[in-house]
């Protein structure tokens, strides 16, 4: 049998596809307290790491991210 080839960062789950990895990540994803908008650590999306830490806000598709001021959480919403 092949061994997963697709590891999560944030945790010790391992994948077989890159698309069982991308619906495994959405469970680190949290909603905030008011519902409005999602919080995840920013090492579940590394690639965001340099665009986020210029401290500008950054638009892909439907959701507005920015990282917040402990560097380590992303906080996005939708417009």
């Amino acid at each position: 049998m092949s061994k997963p080839k697709f590891k999560c960062p944030l945790c010790k789950c391992m994948f077989f596809s890159k698309d069982d990895l991308i619906a495994h990540k959405k469970t680190h994803i949290k909603k905030t307290k008011d519902g409005n908008a999602e919080i995840f650590p920013i090492e579940l999306y590394p690639e965001l790491i340099p665009i986020l830490m210029e401290r500008k806000p950054l638009k892909i598709g439907e959701y507005n991210y920015v990282l917040l001021k402990d560097n380590k959480t992303v906080y996005r919403w939708r417009d």
